[in-house]
């Protein structure tokens, strides 16, 4: 594909890549990079070959050689400056063929922190089997992240690697752990284990690093302060603000974003982003949230598929089936189906 620069002369991908290679040597020459002139020519010329391009027909080798740029030899100015090179990097690997070969390039790299975002990628993008040794082994920082794309790997694959996953997180962990605290009392729960349930239950109210408020919304013990609720009951009480942020964060693990939540909870209920936002920091219940829909989507009820163990089109209970839809959306969202085919 062809981009025209700022004399009026037809270039390709490798002559773009010529010039900005040039700027990035301009660049190199300061003790500092702050708000240079070359800083803005380089953006403009990514967004002009963003506007009127695309890299699809363009030689693999190439888009090799540009990402070999970037990471090994003008590392110092992607660091300055990443947004403008992230973009041109998301223009010519629009393909997952091709996010993935980008991704295994950041795997094999010597410095931990690209090596690092390598692997991530490669996760999110279905690849967990390639790094699962490097997961295994990793001590680094973020290590939830790191956690809940193993944990994700594991149910699928090796339900009690899995546990074993989750039981290690509570011990590593250092930021949010009700992840794995959720994932063991479901598993306590589906093997019977009662003092086990109860142990973990009592364990999730002393840890600082678990929201027990989504615990308790979530899971029944025997007590006199459930007040004899049914689990449906349960989950139509719990805050909107406790429940959503987590389907956001299921979905960022895999490499989507917070605004596809948004798009797909736009298209289930008509509710506008704004007025998503202003109901996460309100006191609005989960149930409630999807009672006050402005609008349900008729095509809703092409979802099909099973979700929490169940298959979402054979839910009887109608508000519950409407929330399980949401999850339905998001775990399609998170498993990389494109959002043409995920909005029926």
């Amino acid at each position: 594909m062809i981009h025209q620069d700022k004399r009026g002369k037809i270039i390709g991908l490798s002559e773009l890549w010529d010039e900005i290679t040039d700027y990035v040597g301009d660049l190199m020459d300061y003790a500092y990079i702050d708000d240079q002139i070359e800083i803005n020519m380089i953006w403009d010329l990514v967004e002009e070959y963003k506007k009127k391009n695309n890299a699809d027909n363009e030689p693999w080798n190439l888009k090799e050689k540009i990402i070999n740029d970037i990471y090994f030899m003008f590392y110092d100015v992607y660091n300055s400056m990443p947004d403008p090179f992230d973009d041109l990097i998301e223009i010519i690997c629009s393909s997952k063929e091709d996010k993935i070969r980008y991704a295994e390039i950041l795997y094999t790299a010597d410095d931990k922190y690209v090596k690092y975002e390598g692997a991530i990628l490669l996760a999110e993008l279905g690849c967990t089997e390639k790094v699962i040794d490097y997961f295994e082994n990793y001590r680094g920082y973020e290590r939830e992240k790191v956690y809940g794309l193993m944990l994700d790997y594991y149910i699928g694959s090796d339900y009690e690697k899995a546990v074993e996953t989750a039981n290690n997180a509570l011990k590593n962990c250092r930021k949010d752990q009700t992840e794995f605290m959720i994932f063991l009392l479901k598993d306590a729960q589906k093997s019977g284990d009662e003092a086990k349930f109860k142990k973990l239950f009592r364990n999730a109210h002393v840890r600082k690093l678990v929201n027990s408020d989504v615990i308790d919304s979530m899971f029944e013990i025997d007590n006199d302060s459930d007040g004899g609720k049914s689990d449906s009951e349960k989950i139509y009480g719990m805050l909107f603000s406790k429940v959503y942020p987590m389907l956001i964060a299921k979905a960022e693990r895999k490499g989507r974003t917070r605004d596809e939540v948004y798009d797909i909870t736009e298209w289930l209920t008509g509710y506008s982003s704004d007025e998503i936002s202003e109901m996460l920091d309100s006191e609005i219940t989960y149930g409630d949230f999807f009672l006050s829909a402005p609008e349900l989507n008729p095509s809703r009820k092409l979802i099909k598929g099973v979700i929490c163990g169940i298959r979402v089109e054979d839910i009887e209970e109608p508000l519950m089936q409407e929330i399980r839809y949401l999850d339905k959306l998001v775990d399609e969202l998170a498993k990389g189906k494109s959002m043409d085919k995920i909005k029926r």
